[in-house]
């Protein structure tokens, strides 16, 4: 449903985001999924940026099919995302394609009332 083009096509673990429990207690993707995908790391640089490696490499990272940084994702909260994908083999949608990708999918409009709806 969210993926489309070369994210549709390429095999990796996706997460379900939006049912998870307690989800609202990480305040970074990122901490959540570190421990949940082998092979992931993430380190904080001296500037507080945290950075991915899979299997030490720094893999791509897209917001919505969306090449962003690493630090964009301090900023996403994470209410909003639907669905993580992460892609472990070589990823060739964007710079770092190499080391894999790691996809991060939002909620839509119409989701974000449902999610209101079900929580009230």
């Amino acid at each position: 449903m969210y993926c489309s083009g070369l994210f549709k096509t390429t095999d990796g673990s996706i997460f379900d985001i939006a049912s998870v429990p307690g989800i609202n207690a990480y305040t970074n993707i990122l901490d959540w999924l570190q421990g949940r995908v082998a092979g992931l790391q993430v380190f904080i640089n001296r500037t507080g940026v945290s950075v991915t490696y899979i299997r030490g490499g720094v893999p791509g990272i897209f917001v919505d099919e969306m090449q962003v940084s690493a630090g964009y994702l301090e900023s996403l909260n994470i209410n909003d995302i639907a669905i993580v994908k992460i892609i472990r083999t070589p990823f060739f949608g964007g710079f770092n394609g190499g080391n894999g990708a790691i996809a991060i999918y939002t909620l839509g409009g119409e989701e974000e009332e449902e999610e209101e709806t079900i929580s009230r």
